[in-house]
C-alpha cells in the first residue's frame, strides 16, 4: 500500500501524455461562424435634406485646425472668429465655447451649407476680398469672410454691411472692432436696403438682442403690426439705400450676402444687371417658399448656376399675417456666376 500514492501519480502522469498527443493530433475545432457586419445605413433624401453633398465639404479642409482659445463672455467658432454672447441672448448657454466645424449646423446660429457657399467663394478670390452683407446684424458673415481670406493669405480686404435696427449695427461695429477691423477701413451702414432708395419705418426693439426677425416696412398700420403680425409700440425712421448704389461703388464683389426677412427676391430683381456684371457668388436666406422659388427662377433665367440650395421648412397657420409669417427655418440658395467665377 505504500506504493499506490507513487503508482497512481505515474498513471495520471501517463494519461496527461497521452491525452496532449491525441490534442496534438486532433484538428482544432472550426470557429463559430461569425455574423457579417450589417451595411452602413443610408440616409434617405426623402428624410433628410441637407443641401449639399459630401463632396462640398472638402471646402472646410483648408480651414481644419485653425488654432483657436476659449474667451469668457464670448462664442470662438472654427475660423477663430470670436461673438461676444450679450449680442444674441439664445446662444448664452455657449459662452467660452470654442466651436467646431459647422457640419451639419454649428448647433445655434447657422447651417453648414450657409458656410459652404461662403468658402466656395472664398476660395475662388483672387488675391483681394469684396463683399456686401445686407441685413447684416452683428456682421457673422462679414467677419467670417474676413477670417476666412486672412487665413488664406488675403490681405486686401473690403467689407460692406448694411444694418438698419441702431441696436444690432452697434453689435456690428464691435464686433468687427473684436475681431481686429477697423469699421473706418471698411463701410458698415445704418441704413435699409430696397430697390429704391428712400424712407421706411422700422420697429423700436427693447432689447436688441432678442430680436432678429425684423424689416423696414413703408406703411404702418395702426394696429402697429409688422409683417409677421407681431405688435409695437413705437416706431423708427429710418433710410433706405438702394442696392443698384451700393453695388456701384465697387467694380467686383465677390459675395453678396442677402438676409432682409423677406425683400431678398425684390432686391435681386431690381440689380440683377449689375450682380451679372459685378458679383461672381450669391448667399442668399429665403423666408418663403414663393420668395424661394422666386429667387430660384430669377437666377435661373440669367444663367446663374445653383451651387446649393435648401428650401425653408413652412408650418401652415390658419390666420397668419404672411407666408414669411409661417416660416419655421429659413431656407438657403447658393448661386455661382459663371460669367465670372469657376467651380471652387
Amino acid at each position: 500500500m505504500a506504493y499506490m500514492p507513487h503508482r497512481t501519480t505515474e498513471a495520471a502522469e501517463r494519461l496527461r501524455k497521452l491525452e496532449g498527443m491525441v490534442m496534438a493530433l486532433t484538428p482544432p475545432p472550426e470557429p463559430p461562424p461569425v455574423a457579417s457586419a450589417p451595411p452602413p445605413a443610408t440616409v434617405c433624401p426623402l428624410v433628410v435634406y441637407p443641401g449639399y453633398s459630401e463632396q462640398d465639404l472638402a471646402v472646410f479642409e483648408p480651414f481644419r485646425n485653425i488654432l483657436r482659445e476659449p474667451e469668457p463672455g464670448s462664442i470662438v467658432n472654427f475660423l477663430g472668429a470670436r461673438m461676444r454672447t450679450e449680442f444674441v441672448s439664445t446662444c448664452k448657454h455657449l459662452d467660452g465655447k470654442v466651436l467646431d466645424l459647422p457640419v451639419p449646423d454649428d448647433g445655434w446660429h447657422s447651417e453648414a451649407i450657409e458656410w459652404i457657399g461662403l468658402l466656395k467663394s472664398v476660395l475662388a478670390a483672387k488675391g483681394r476680398w469684396v463683399s456686401m452683407e445686407l441685413g447684416a446684424g452683428w456682421g457673422p458673415w462679414s467677419v467670417g469672410a474676413a477670417a476666412a481670406a486672412r487665413h488664406l493669405g488675403i490681405k486686401d480686404i473690403k467689407l460692406y454691411a448694411v444694418e438698419a435696427d441702431p441696436g444690432h449695427f452697434q453689435f456690428l461695429l464691435r464686433h468687427m472692432q473684436d475681431n481686429g477691423l477697423d469699421p473706418a477701413a471698411h463701410r458698415p451702414i445704418q441704413a435699409a436696403v430696397g430697390p429704391e432708395a428712400g424712407k421706411a419705418r422700422w420697429p423700436k426693439v427693447h432689447d436688441p438682442a432678442d430680436d432678429w426677425g425684423s424689416r423696414p416696412m413703408e406703411v404702418v398700420g395702426q394696429d402697429g403690426q409688422d409683417h409677421i403680425g407681431r405688435h409695437f409700440e413705437d416706431w423708427l425712421d429710418v433710410d433706405i439705400v438702394a442696392i443698384g448704389d451700393l453695388l456701384a461703388e465697387q467694380p467686383l464683389w465677390d459675395l453678396v450676402h442677402i438676409d432682409v426677412q423677406g425683400w431678398e427676391a425684390s432686391l435681386c430683381e431690381a440689380a440683377i444687371e449689375s450682380m451679372n456684371a459685378k458679383v461672381r457668388y450669391v448667399v442668399a436666406g429665403t423666408h418663403d417658399s414663393k420668395l424661394h422659388g422666386d429667387l430660384m427662377d430669377l437666377f435661373f433665367r440669367h444663367g446663374w448656376v445653383l451651387e446649393n440650395e435648401k428650401p425653408p421648412r413652412f408650418a401652415w397657420q390658419h390666420g397668419a399675417k404672411s407666408l414669411v409669417a409661417m416660416t419655421s427655418h429659413d431656407g438657403t440658395q447658393v448661386w455661382r456666376n459663371p460669367a465670372l467665377s469657376s467651380p471652387a
